[in-house]
Formats: C-alpha cells, structure tokens, sequence
C-alpha cells in the first residue's frame, strides 16, 4: 500500500486514544458488555467483581479522507488492588484485513498484502481459523513492561478512559480503584487512490485467572484453559466499489477463508 495510505493508519490510530475526541472524529454502533461475577464460589474466582467490553465503530477524517474502525476497552475490576494480578486478558481472532480494487475489466481483485506481527513473528493478516490475538508468546493481551500487567491501564476517575488522567499500571502510583483496562484498535479501513482497504473480524475477549495463562505457547492453543468469562465482537468494514462506501457484514468476507501463503500475496477475482 501507499506510504499515504500508511501514514493515515498510523495518524487515526494516534488520534483515537481513549477517551479523547478531536473534531475529525465521530463515533458510531456503540455496544457494551458486562459480567458479574455472582458465583464466584464454584469458580474460585471471588476476588473479581466485573468484566466488562466498551465497543466503539468510529469514523474520522483526515486530509478529507475517512477512515474507519473499531476500538475496544475491555475492563475487569477486583475486590481489592492486591488481586489485580490474579486475573488477565486474553483475546482471539479469526479474520482477515485485505485489499481491493477495480480492475479496467470491471472485476474487483481481493489482494491479501497486509502484514502484522503475531507470536514474535511478521505474518499476513489473515487468520482462517481461531487464533490467539498476541503479538508475542505470551498470551495474555497487552502483557510486557516490568510486570506481566506493565501495559494494562488504570484511570484517576472511575469510569473514565481519557489518556490524561490514566496510568500504566507498571508505574506508581498504584491504582487507588482496583479496576484495569486494556485497549484495542484492530485496523482501519479506507481507500486511497482507488485502491480500497477492508476490514472483516470477529473477537473474543476473554478475562482468565491468570495462573491458569501459560506464560509461553502456540497462538493455535486457544483451548489452553477455561476462561471465567467471555464476549463475541467484531470490526467490519468491506468496500463496496458498486456504491463507493464501506458496508459492515455480520459474516466473515470470504476471501477471508482462503489460507495465505507466506511466499506471496493472495489473490482473488469477484
């Protein structure tokens, strides 16, 4: 893809830290997902009070392009800071974020040329079956820093995710509400001279005791415990050339489902 079209991917994504809201940006389809832990006897697991996923579909411009994708925040909150380590995150994703355009024959060619790094390792970005959403080893989301949680974030106010006022937990001070939250934004979608980016993905979230999360595996191994709760989401934005606008779909594209060789880039004819 164009250096253009790189530099509006990493731009929107700068922007839409959470909480924040510049002009150019608008939110959309916004859902939301809670569990509360009420038997948390049979589970051993008493020490966590609440998972929760803030889901967001956002559109912003930029250079008078739009752009658009998904942020999550996925949040647990504990009886007492002391067991905010006991519990981690983990999430899985099956998908793909390709490329398309029409060709002077009037077809659309599906290009998978989108790359993203997965398991310590530089892999297309496509994923026919489930898969662990890491970029390194270990399988809990956004683990690394000093501590296996470095990463994860807590804000001053309750309830809020504005960057301003949140802290990495790996710094000091510690957080005074035991409640952590991760943040994800998977792709974007847009389309630069012609050439259209789609976004088609499906989540799940999960919140694990976090000695029951191998510190090290597979990103296949999704089966490697049993999580104390989970919830399905997706991010999807497929460019229709017809209409010129990006549609979300409920199914996975197709051209998704399709293994991509490593060796070279995967094609199709619609």
């Amino acid at each position: 893809m164009k250096w253009t079209a790189f530099f509006i991917v990493v731009l929107s994504v700068f922007l839409i830290g959470a909480g924040n809201a510049p002009s150019n940006l608008t939110f959309f389809n916004s859902r939301s997902f809670t569990f509360t832990n009420k038997d948390c006897a049979k589970t051993a697991t008493c020490g966590l009070m609440r998972f929760s996923l803030k889901i967001d579909d956002y559109q912003i411009m930029i250079g008078g392009t739009p752009s658009y994708g998904t942020r999550l925040i996925a949040e647990y909150e504990t009886d007492q800071e002391l067991f905010l380590e006991e519990y981690a995150i983990v999430q899985f994703i099956r998908g793909c974020i390709f490329e398309s355009l029409r060709k002077a024959d009037g077809s659309i060619l599906n290009v998978q040329n989108v790359w993203r790094w997965q398991f310590d390792d530089a892999v297309p970005f496509s994923f026919v079956d489930w898969v662990i959403d890491s970029v390194d080893k270990d399988p809990v989301y956004n683990s690394g820093g000093k501590v296996r949680h470095g990463f994860y974030r807590w804000n001053e106010i309750p309830g809020s995710y504005k960057t301003s006022t949140e802290h990495f937990f790996q710094n000091q001070p510690k957080p005074k509400r035991p409640a952590l939250y991760v943040i994800d934004h998977p792709g974007t979608a847009f389309v630069t001279d012609g050439e259209a980016r789609n976004v088609s993905l499906k989540f799940k979230t999960c919140v694990y005791k976090a000695a029951d999360i191998p510190v090290s595996t597979t990103q296949q191994n999704i089966n490697f415990a049993s999580p104390i709760a989970c919830f399905p989401w997706q991010s999807s934005f497929i460019y229709n050339h017809d209409t010129q606008a990006h549609e979300g779909k409920n199914a996975i594209d197709p051209f998704c489902n399709v293994p991509v060789s490593r060796s070279k880039e995967n094609e199709s004819n619609q």
